[in-house]
């Protein structure tokens, strides 16, 4: 009979490159980033084993490297670092793939060629709400009132759908 070790041990061997793929995705670098932040799901995961529920093991540390990973995104974005399109698009594409049921799968391409069309202040407000960052976050994030930012956020939408509405 294996250890819980042992098994656990087996279980990154197997699984480490197809989460460290999915942080990549999702930060899209630097390597040493994403190597922690697999480590770090890792870790995490070893630390809540005891609750795993028969669900699956690799959906869960899917789950929890994508949390991480928006945890990350969100840390670089309050460093006043810029919070790029290509890295929310492949947050998007990848969002998009796991709600395929739903035929709402846009390319990256779409996704960045349809962002480019909005007003800067509009595309940010938008990029900052679609991270999961709330009204009072985006309000400080660009420094205006709730008002301004509830209204570049929502104007962002409107935007973004008359665009789709347009492209066909």
């Amino acid at each position: 009979m294996c250890s819980p070790t042992q098994v656990f041990d087996e279980l990154y061997a197997v699984h480490y490159q197809q989460v460290f793929r999915r942080v990549y995705r999702l930060l899209g670098g630097p390597r040493e980033e994403v190597e922690d932040l697999t480590q770090q799901t890792f870790l995490k995961a070893w630390c809540a084993l005891p609750t795993l529920s028969h669900t699956g093991f690799l959906p869960w540390l899917y789950c929890i490297a994508n949390r991480l990973a928006i945890d990350t995104i969100r840390r670089r974005a309050l460093r006043n670092e810029q919070v790029s399109i290509s890295t929310l698009t492949e947050q998007e594409e990848l969002f998009a793939e796991e709600t395929d049921r739903y035929d709402t799968v846009l390319t990256r391409a779409d996704v960045a060629a349809a962002l480019r069309h909005l007003p800067g202040h509009h595309r940010r407000a938008l990029l900052y709400s679609a991270c999961g960052y709330s009204l009072q976050e985006i309000m400080d994030l660009m420094q205006c009132s709730h008002t301004t930012a509830r209204m570049m956020v929502y104007r962002g939408r409107l935007a973004l759908k008359q665009y789709y509405q347009e492209a066909g």
